[in-house]
């Protein structure tokens, strides 16, 4: 049965309802409870000594996100773009501190302070290490059509070929997902639902959200 689509005034992208009473949309964003849930591959990220980000990949379509000290969220893979945006993050301020303390330790070694320059070229080396260990790479996931940003992965140097792995995973999944969705119109109209969802589980700001609709509808009027 083809299931007619429609935009409002609002400019919102809606399916009409199907026989029942239900919204054709609802079978697109559903998220499985907990307890239906059949995890593939986890991800944890640390950042500081602390746990920074979890990731699990579950049911084939999901991935759920839970940052440090926030509570849990899931993305439906099947509305994210494959192709990430990656942010190239340096911790310039211990590069700094190094390249002062390191001047710190010459000067003092320069005037015989043998035991204060030890104790500089110790911190230095503390300051260089904060430095190699403080460069992230920050993985922007997006969606497919609405353009926005839903969640993103902060890479550390020790961290990459493992993440590496759970991104190439997630990726495949993102194109495997994509095919259960519907063609056309209703493609759009199924994605316009998933950011409501985001935006009302609090993934989206009214802001962002807004600029995806916005996306979309102009697609939708092509």
């Amino acid at each position: 049965m083809t299931v007619p689509i429609s935009a409002t005034s609002s400019q919102e992208i809606v399916l009409s309802a199907v026989s029942g009473g239900g919204c054709l949309s609802e079978d697109f964003i559903r998220v499985p409870a907990v307890e239906c849930r059949r995890v593939e591959l986890s991800l944890r990220l640390t950042r500081v000594l602390c746990q920074w980000q979890k990731f699990e990949l579950f049911n084939g379509h999901f991935v759920s996100v839970t940052p440090y000290k926030k509570a849990e969220r899931v993305a439906n893979l099947a509305y994210l773009s494959t192709q990430p945006i990656t942010v190239r993050e340096s911790a310039w301020r211990w590069l700094l501190a190094s390249i002062v303390i390191v001047s710190g330790a010459l000067t003092t070694a320069v005037i015989q302070q043998g035991q204060e320059s030890a104790l500089l070229g110790i911190a230095a080396v503390a300051a260089l290490v904060g430095y190699v260990a403080g460069r992230r790479d920050r993985v922007f996931f997006r969606t497919r059509f609405g353009g926005i940003a839903v969640f993103d992965l902060s890479v550390g140097l020790f961290q990459r070929a493992q993440a590496g792995r759970f991104i190439a995973l997630m990726q495949e999944r993102i194109s495997g997902a994509a095919s259960i969705l519907p063609e056309g119109d209703q493609r759009y109209a199924a994605e316009m639902a998933e950011h409501r969802r985001m935006l009302a589980e609090g993934w989206l700001s009214q802001s962002r959200y807004d600029v995806a609709k916005s996306r979309l509808f102009a697609r939708y009027n092509r």
